[in-house]
């Protein structure tokens, strides 16, 4: 079959002008020929015969290769433009974080009603009261401002942990996301070390579920973040996420999200 002739060499930065110069078989650009040439020539090379086509995805494979690159010169034809090929692994995404059961092996909403409702008894009817009206927020963070804590006594998932650590060095942003309230989860974040930002529950929203899913979705925009997680509300995170990572989740939460995670963690 005829080789298809192109339509316009120098858009395509190529023919014969890039084909005169090129004994090491390297892709040259017209201009970049053309001012070799002009500087250290005052006649065209004599080894037009040795060159090669131009390859556009900046391949390695020889173009003497009995599979030779698809997108070179010769081989595109018209105003076509060959698909962006990418050389370099993609960095990866910016991580969220959750807390409660994934970074650390328990529940600080828990730990809340253990270390003050229990020895504030007269507080269960106004809490109970925030609860069936919806405002769950309020009566976390009215606690959360009575709680007593020290982040080191807390039990933290160590093999994730470790990951998480190495992955600082490779992502751009880490950032811990968590139903919790904001004072509890920036002091853990602070012992930890590890996090960029915190985004946490306050006097408006509660973030869990579809709230938390909107919430990293407005930051990043859609499969723009990593998360990672472990709980039913996390279900709802998940489908928005661009890399899915699994910590310390029950079966029945595992059953429905394994076979689309990334990383899983027991």
């Amino acid at each position: 079959m005829q080789t298809p002739r192109l339509k316009s060499l120098w858009n395509l930065r190529s023919g014969w002008l890039n084909r005169l110069g090129n004994p090491c078989r390297k892709p040259r650009l017209t201009t970049q020929f053309l001012k070799t040439c002009l500087t250290a020539h005052d006649h065209f090379p004599d080894f037009a015969h040795r060159a090669y086509p131009l390859c556009f995805c900046c391949s390695t494979t020889p173009a003497h290769s009995a599979q030779p690159c698809p997108f070179t010169s010769e081989a595109l034809t018209g105003d076509a433009r060959p698909p962006r090929c990418v050389t370099q692994e993609e960095k990866p995404l910016p991580l969220a974080v959750d807390l409660d059961g994934t970074l650390i092996l328990t529940d600080m909403s828990w730990v809340t009603i253990k270390r003050v409702l229990f020895l504030r008894p007269w507080l269960v009817p106004w809490v109970l009261f925030k609860e069936l009206a919806g405002k769950r927020t309020h009566w976390k963070m009215k606690l959360a401002s009575k709680l007593r804590f020290e982040p080191a006594e807390l039990v933290y998932h160590q093999e994730f942990l470790t990951w998480l650590t190495a992955e600082r060095e490779k992502r751009d942003e880490i950032i811990l996301c968590t139903a919790s309230t904001r004072s509890v989860a920036e002091k853990i974040a602070e012992h930890i070390g590890l996090f960029d930002d915190v985004m946490a529950s306050d006097a408006g929203a509660n973030l869990a579920a579809g709230n938390k899913a909107a919430a990293l979705v407005e930051r990043y925009g859609e499969r723009g973040f990593g998360y990672a997680g472990n709980s039913r509300s996390d279900l709802a995170v998940w489908p928005d996420a661009g890399e899915i990572i699994v910590v310390n989740a029950p079966q029945s939460v595992r059953k429905q999200i394994e076979k689309s995670a990334d990383l899983i963690f027991d």
